[in-house]
This record gives C-alpha cells, sequence and structure tokens, in this order.
C-alpha cells in the first residue's frame, strides 16, 4: 500500500539461495553478471527460503561465520519478510527476523501470529535423558534442525506429560531462540555439560520417569498451559517412554505416537549413563527410530552398539565356494546376548537390495570373544551354522551389515540399504576397480576391500582397530575362523613349503577372449567382454589393455585397462555394462552401446608401460588375443581383418539365427588358440561362466563372409518389382553410399524386361553372407540367360 520510490517489475528479487548488497562507489563498477565482491560494501542480507540450501557460497564470500537468513513462507498465512528487529549494525544478520511486512514503515517485530497452519516439521525431539543413575540431577532432552539452514524456535513449545493423569506438568516457551543449520538445541538440568541452551531453574526431576511423554508443538504459546490434557493439535513431533520395560499407556501413544510402542530408558543396559537417541532417521513420531545409548547432549548421538564388530568375512573360496563365513568379535569386558543384532546381505549391482538376512536372536558372545556364522564345512565347526552349504557369500562388490535394532521387522530380503541402526559394515569385492552405490550408503568417502592376493585362501580382517564402519582397518589375511586374526603382510609371491596352499601369480600368456556380445535385442543395455584363464596359476592384468577398434576407420573407439585385477586359475572375467547378470568383475561407465556392432574389432594387449588410447591405429604390436566381428555382412576394413586376425574371415553375430529373438553371442567352443576366429561360434550368452556350446540357436551359425573368395559362382535373383505386370530384379555393386533399402550401392542393374519363367546369370565375387538367406555379390558383369543356361 506504499507507492515505491523506485519501482521494478514482478518478480525482481529471487527466492534464494540468494543476496541483496548495498554498495557505495563508482556505479560503473557494479554490472549485471559481475562476481561477488565486498569492494564497496555497506551492508548485505543473505538468504534462502524453506526449501533452500545452505548458500555456503554467498555466505562465505559476504557474511562469513554467519548463517543464511530464512523466509520460511510455511510461518504465517499472510504474507510475511525478514527485517531488522534487534539493531543496526550493518553486515549482521542475527539482527533480522521473520516479521509481517511493513513497506515504508517501521518494522513489525512483535511476535507472530499463528492462526496458519501447522507447518511441515522441520524440528525433532533427537534424546531425551529422563533417568540418572542414584540423583536425577542431570535430566534434559534435545532438539535437532534437519533444515540446512537456521530455524527460528518463535511459537515452539515443550510439554511436559504425566502419564498417570495424562495431563501436562511442565509448558517450555522456546520463542526467542534458535538452532543453527543440522544443528542442536538442548534444554535441561544447570548440571548438564556442556551447558544447555535452555537452563531450567530446577535442578532435580525436570522430566520424570515414566510412563509420560513430550510433545513439542507449533503455535500460540498461551494456548499450553501446566495441567492441559494430552493433545496432538499443532503436534511437531513426540516422544513417550518410561524406565520400566513393557510399559504402557494408550491414550498417549494413541495420541501422541499412534502405533508406537513406549520407550524403554533401561538403566541395566550400559555401564554409564543412558538416554533416547535418535539412530534410525528423522521422522517425527517414530519412537522405532530410538535406541538406547550413552549420552550426547549437544552434539551427535552415540549410536553404536555396544563393541561389536564384524572382524573377519571369507566370500571366496578356490573351487567351490563352500566353506564361506562371517565372524564377529566382541571387544567390550563382558559377554553379550546378540538378541538385538542382525546381519543383511547386500547385492551391490546398480540398484542395490538385501539378499539374504540372518537374525542372530537366542545367540551370545563371549567377553573378548567370537562369533562365526557359515557354512558346516568350515572349520572349526560355526557358532551358527547357514542351511546354504556353498555360494553363502556373493563374490562382490556387496556388502556384509551388521544392525542393532528395535524393530527386527524392518529387514527383510529385498530391502534396500539403509544406515539407520548400522552396527558395522564390510564392503569388498575380489576384484580391483569396481564401484558400488552401497559405499555412498552405507559407508561414505570410503573405499571397497579387496578380497585378493596370490594366497588362494584368503578372508578379508580387522588388523588395524575396531572402530565400526571404517574400512580401512580391513586387509586380506589368511583366513583364521573363530580365532585371532593373523595380520602379518601376505607374500608376494608363493609362500614357502608348509604354509597356506597356494596359487602363483603369473602375467598373462595364454589369456583369451573367450565371449563377447555386441548386439542385444532392441537396445544394447546387456553388452560384455569375457576373458578366460586357462592355466593352473593366477593371472595378473597388470599391463593388460582391451582395445576396441572401428573397422570403418582402423582406428581405437575405446580403451579399457584392467590393471590392479586378477582372474583364477581356469576362470573367467567379465567387462561390461552394469545391466549383466551375473554383474561383471568391470563394470565400465556406459551401460548402452559399450561395442559397436560391427564391422569392428576387439584386441587384448599386453604392454606394461605401454600407452593406448582413443583414436589409435590398429597395430598387432603384444597382442594378446583378437577378434573381428560384424552384427551384419562384413564391410569392414580389410586393414584391421588383416591386421588382427590375418587370413581369416571375420566373425557373424546374427540375430536372425534366433527365431524367437533371444539374445545372442560370439563363444569359444573348439579350442584356446589365440587369434583363431575359426574356434567361435554363435551361442546364446553366458558371461562369467563356461560357453553353451551345447545350446546352439536353431537356424544353423554361420561365421560369415570376408572379401575374397572363390568366381564364377552362378546365382539367381528373382523378386518382383513394385510396378503392376512387370517382373525383374535389381542388382546393387557395393560401395560406399547408403540406401533406403539398407544396402551399400553406388550403381545398379535393373532386370526388368524378363518373360516368365526367364533368368539372368551374374558372376564376381562374394561380398558378404548376411547370415541368412542373402548372398551379396560385387557385380562384374550380368548377362540374360538362355533356355539352355542354369
Amino acid at each position: 500500500n506504499t507507492n515505491p520510490g523506485y519501482e521494478m517489475p514482478n518478480n525482481f528479487i529471487q527466492n534464494g539461495p540468494d543476496a541483496i548488497a548495498l554498495y557505495y562507489g563508482d556505479t560503473s563498477g557494479y554490472v549485471s553478471g559481475m562476481d561477488v565482491t565486498t569492494n564497496g560494501l555497506v551492508d548485505v542480507v543473505v538468504y534462502v527460503n524453506s526449501g533452500g540450501d545452505s548458500a555456503s557460497g554467498l555466505t562465505s564470500a559476504l557474511t562469513p561465520g554467519q548463517p543464511p537468513l530464512h523466509e520460511d513462507s510455511r510461518v504465517l498465512e499472510q504474507d510475511e519478510s525478514i527485517g531488522r528487529c534487534t539493531g543496526n549494525d550493518p553486515v549482521s544478520l542475527s539482527q533480522f527476523r521473520v516479521m509481517l511486512s511493513t513497506p515504508g514503515q517501521p518494522n513489525d517485530c512483535s511476535p507472530l501470529p499463528t492462526s496458519a497452519p501447522n507447518p511441515a516439521p522441520v524440528v525433532v525431539i533427537n534424546e531425551l535423558n529422563a533417568d540418572n543413575p542414584s540423583i536425577d540431577d542431570e535430566e534434559y532432552i534435545e532438539l535437532y534442525n534437519t533444515e540446512s539452514v537456521t530455524v527460528l524456535l518463535d511459537n515452539m513449545v515443550l510439554v511436559f506429560y504425566n502419564g498417570h493423569s495424562n495431563t501436562a506438568y511442565n509448558i517450555i516457551d522456546l520463542s526467542g531462540n534458535s538452532i543453527p543449520a543440522q544443528g542442536y538445541f538442548v534444554v535441561g538440568s544447570p548440571n548438564v555439560s556442556p551447558s544447555p541452551d535452555v537452563v531450567l531453574q530446577d535442578s532435580l526431576n525436570i522430566l520424570q520417569n515414566g510412563v509420560d511423554a513430550v510433545g513439542l508443538y507449533f503455535g500460540s504459546p498461551s494456548q499450553f498451559v501446566w495441567g492441559m490434557g494430552v493433545t496432538s493439535v499443532n503436534l511437531i513431533d513426540a516422544i513417550v517412554y518410561s524406565s520400566v520395560a513393557n510399559d504402557t499407556n494408550a491414550q498417549l501413544t494413541s495420541t501422541l505416537t499412534p502405533g508406537e510402542a513406549v520407550l524403554h530408558e533401561n538403566a541395566n543396559q550400559l555401564n554409564s549413563d543412558e538416554g533416547l537417541s535418535r539412530c534410525g532417521g528423522f521422522t517425527p513420531f517414530q519412537l522405532s527410530q530410538y535406541r538406547i545409548s550413552p549420552r550426547s547432549p549437544g552434539r551427535s548421538n552415540l549410536c553404536s552398539p555396544p563393541s561389536i564388530v564384524l572382524n573377519e568375512v571369507n566370500a571366496d573360496n578356490p573351487g567351490f565356494d563352500d566353506q564361506e563365513y562371517i565372524e564377529l568379535y566382541n571387544g567390550g569386558g563382558r559377554a553379550r546376548p546378540l538378541d538385538r543384532y542382525v546381519i543383511v546381505l547386500y547385492d551391490g549391482r546398480s540398484s542395490p537390495r538385501a539378499y539374504d538376512v540372518i537374525p542372530l536372536a537366542g545367540y551370545s558372545i563371549g567377553s573378548q570373544g567370537y562369533f562365526v556364522i557359515g557354512s558346516e564345512n568350515v572349520s572349526p565347526r560355526p557358532d551358527l551354522v547357514l542351511p546354504a552349504g556353498q555360494n553363502i557369500l556373493q563374490n562382490g562388490p556387496d556388502a556384509v551389515a551388521l544392525y542393532h535394532y528395535i524393530d527386527p521387522d524392518i529387514y527383510t530380503i529385498g530391502m534396500e540399504p539403509t544406515a539407520a541402526f548400522l552396527a558395522d559394515v564390510l564392503i569388498y569385492s575380489k576384484y580391483k576397480g569396481r564401484t558400488t552405490e552401497l559405499i555412498n550408503i552405507l559407508a561414505p568417502g570410503q573405499q571397497i576391500v579387496i578380497e585378493s592376493s596370490t594366497v588362494s585362501e584368503v578372508s578379508v580382517s580387522r588388523c588395524d582397530g575396531t572402530d565400526r564402519v571404517t574400512l580401512s582397518q580391513f586387509r586380506s589375511t589368511y583366513h583364521t575362523p573363530g580365532r585371532p586374526n593373523v595380520c602379518t603382510p601376505l607374500p608376494t609371491n608363493s609362500p614357502p613349503t608348509g604354509s597356506a596352499s597356494t596359487v602363483a601369480t603369473v602375467g598373462p600368456s595364454g589369456l583369451v577372449i573367450n565371449e563377447f556380445n555386441a548386439d542385444n535385442p532392441s537396445y544394447d543395455t546387456k553388452e560384455f567382454i569375457e576373458l578366460y584363464n586357462p592355466g593352473k596359476n593366477r593371472v595378473s592384468l597388470d599391463g593388460v589393455f582391451l582395445v576396441l577398434f572401428n573397422g570403418a576407420t582402423d582406428l581405437a573407439y575405446s580403451v579399457i585397462e584392467l590393471a590392479g585385477n586378477e582372474v583364477a586359475p581356469e576362470s573367467f572375467f567379465v567387462i561390461g555394462s552394469s545391466n549383466v547378470d551375473p554383474l561383471p568383475n568391470v563394470v565400465l561407465q556406459r551401460n548402452q552401446d559399450i561395442l559397436q556392432n560391427g564391422e569392428d574389432g576387439i584386441a587384448l594387449y599386453f604392454n606394461p608401460g605401454g600407452r593406448y588410447y582413443g583414436g589409435m591405429p590398429v597395430t598387432a604390436d603384444n597382442l594378446l588375443d583378437a577378434v573381428v566381428y560384424s552384427t551384419n555382412y562384413w564391410n569392414g576394413s580389410n586393414l584391421i581383418l588383416n591386421t588382427l586376425t590375418p587370413g581369416q574371415q571375420a566373425l557373424h553375430e546374427y540375430s536372425r539365427h534366433n527365431p524367437n529373438d533371444d539374445d545372442e553371442s560370439l563363444s569359444r567352443c573348439k579350442g584356446t588358440d589365440p587369434v583363431t576366429l575359426s574356434q567361435f561360434i554363435l551361442t546364446y550368452p553366458t558371461p562369467g561362466d563356461e560357453n553353451n556350446c551345447e545350446s546352439l540357436p536353431q537356424a544353423a551359425a554361420y561365421s560369415g563372409l570376408s572379401g575374397g573368395g572363390v568366381a564364377g559362382i552362378v546365382i539367381a535373383l528373382l523378386c518382383v518389382l513394385g510396378v503392376a505386370g512387370v517382373a525383374g530384379f535389381l542388382v546393387f555393386r557395393r560401395k560406399t553410399a547408403s540406401t533406403e533399402f539398407g544396402l551399400k550401392g553406388e550403381m545398379g542393374m535393373a532386370y526388368n524386361n524378363m518373360g516368365d519363367g526367364d533368368s539372368v546369370k551374374v558372376t564376381g565375387l562374394p561380398a558378404a553372407y548376411d547370415g541368412f538367406d542373402n548372398i551379396m555379390y560385387n557385380i562384374e558383369h550380368g548377362v540374360k540367360m538362355g533356355e539352355s543356361d542354369t
């Protein structure tokens, strides 16, 4: 209602995270698009809206050490603004608050009205300590701000309820306070250390022991009074608790936390004072997210359970995986029941899910002792024998997660990974260079642990501490189920006679390309290359490169370095898309069109210290193995064919051999001689497993024809042209230009003057076989055939 002194168009102020700065100086130095600067700065406000972020770039540049202002539109039904209310110091954001808009008039810094609907909660009850050993003189309740901006506590009220009468016995108005972004706010006794943000006058028995409750409300403080009945109106969050096990109060729980059970602050669970802490998330009213933990007023909750950690995992055995196991260790000073523990095994593919859940209820672990879960073939016999005799654990990248829970029903096969109630985790793989989203969810910023070495019988063991969720403390060791880990470094070559069974690691001589799938039905999202080690020793892939060549240019279009990986004796190694099942040993970032459909080549090189790069010319130097292939007829460069596989015909992955349009691949079925294309045939895909050479598609497999061949072959081509009453055919001479028919032709000869039963003789060199029912020829000439010709 006030005419502006300077008019601007609508929406000229952005909603944030943004800043408004007032400068004094030469106006030519301030232009649209300029970088943030403090030169000539007089005053500034940095602000976000209710969905904004921390505006860290602006605050660090313009208001160092100060959080941004927060214009939360959920506070009022009327329009609101941010105004100065506590001083006129420049560049001092703490002097602002949300208020009713007063353009051109004094700021209205009176308490805000509360007629607006209750906003979505941004603050939750985070920890409660209602029962101290001996005298209750250090009790407190802690709030947590889940937002990335400072939140004002104006019109937020804590109400303490007596469970005997279900009425309020204390009211605490929090107006005038604030909680920093993702920070804590403590209300409690003067004896609490560090000192609470709101210190209560009473130092004893601030919180009753239960069954009682605390509710956090957003509303006019005047509506909350001592003796009021329990209510859910304007409720943001609540906690219902007792110091007695299995206590109940139907009115408190049904009103404040429907469907939740009363929490039990068990004074006997810890050796020190305990509290009830949020450890499973920040969802309001969900009491199942709390657990008993050591006190931590004003800082992150201490959610780790008592000193039980994952200690050793054996996920891969030589030959059959029939001796796999998981070992726990109790570093505490007393035996502990495992009733609230569960192990969840996660599959680390692109969309991680739990593939098994192992509850530990009914078992216990001794002081400074071990607890082994595994196959019946493990020696000594595990404490918990699993019914599956082999392949209990996948080879990775996967995870073993140990949880300490309140509600066991939340752990199910197929569940998504969660860090809620996580006691410890090991994320592991048999091969280097593989990634998984499990890291970001369960152990952010850490590295996958590799179970791999020259020694065949290895585990992944704790060797550098017992800190929970610390992957750097694990390494590959000899396996030691049920006893202390042997953390001496493993040998880099074969250990001496009499030590654990070993398999030496050797160079990649004999390593071959065993199978590849360059063309999938519909979209090419499951392509892969499989290597095979036919020898009796592990093969190191250090210095090994896969180079993919484009047959149209004779240049490399992709290079895959395999350093850091190994291939076990007589085993397979798969490189491919994350959509391949089972997951490849090396998952490529690209999920589609990894391999060109042809005419192209795949070359396997061994050249430690060598340089291979996109755009490099095709070469046979340091070549281990190679395949040249097409998914249509071979029309590629003879240079790539003759360089990589001289004197041989290109392979042909032709989908029409498959009457049901099933996926197919090209597989070694006739030997493991390198650079020998005749040993490949068309098969159904079997990535990471023996080639399925008996299950060929029903139509005959054919590898294709390359340039060269038998001259003088006679073929009669008959078709009906799209011209009424005219019979004839077209023959295209193969060159480089594409035609709408999918052929490649420069010129063609048309025969449309033929009578019924006439034929034409065509001679030339066979150019390509399309794999099903057509042979294309380089045409030399065409002659009309007489009646006696064949």
